[in-house]
């Protein structure tokens, strides 16, 4: 019902020009445990009207309480700069055959050569661990929307994406991502591949 609230109103706002920002998801549904960090590294193809490139994202994870996560990200390439700071919110969590549910959101600023781009986002989540024999697999899905403001002018992207993530037994602490994501409203098309460290400083 929150989500319903939340997204429906937004989903009825027509919009003009395309958002170019960064808003790829790349977690899974866990909550850190009190003094692991999670750094994860990213590189992002970009498909959209002003031109075709690559990212290079970097995000630092850490757990607040057992409900949420905080999350810094900073990037730049095709999109020149762009940094963020992020919640991650996972009241329900991953629980035999239940999902996790939750939300990622906060506030984000890129840019663009002469053009600025500050937005609110909010991305409902959800995702289901599957146990293999190599490790664990984690597949998500996600759908970003924001209110962006760039040079003046209120848009509202709306993506669509999903993604995996993939534990190796013989790799303890670090998990391997890779997530697509579709342009349905003044957004772009993208694919990313990414490496996530998970610190535990017990």
């Amino acid at each position: 019902m929150i989500v319903k609230t939340l997204i429906l109103p937004l989903l009825l706002v027509v919009t003009t020009n395309a958002s170019w920002a960064y808003t790829s998801t790349l977690m899974d549904g866990d909550i850190l445990e009190k003094n692991s960090y999670n750094f994860n590294f990213e590189t992002q193809y970009i498909d959209q009207k002003k031109g075709s490139g690559l990212n290079f994202n970097g995000r630092f994870d850490l757990p607040f309480n057992q409900d949420i996560n905080l999350r810094a990200l900073l990037g730049f390439g095709e999109t020149d700069f762009h940094v963020g700071g992020l919640i991650k919110w996972m009241p329900i969590p991953d629980y035999e055959r239940q999902p996790a549910i939750g939300l990622l959101t906060g506030f984000q600023y890129a840019k663009l050569g002469s053009v600025d781009e500050f937005a609110l986002r909010l991305t409902p989540y959800l995702s289901k661990k599957v146990s293999l024999s190599v490790g664990q697999l984690a597949p998500y899905i996600s759908l970003p929307i924001a209110i962006s403001i760039i040079d003046s002018e209120t848009e509202v992207p709306l993506q669509f994406q999903i993604g995996t993530e993939l534990e190796i037994k013989q790799l303890k602490n670090y998990s391997f991502f890779a997530e697509i994501g579709l342009n349905i409203n003044e957004s772009f098309t993208f694919f990313s591949l990414g490496l996530t460290y998970n610190y535990n400083r017990m």
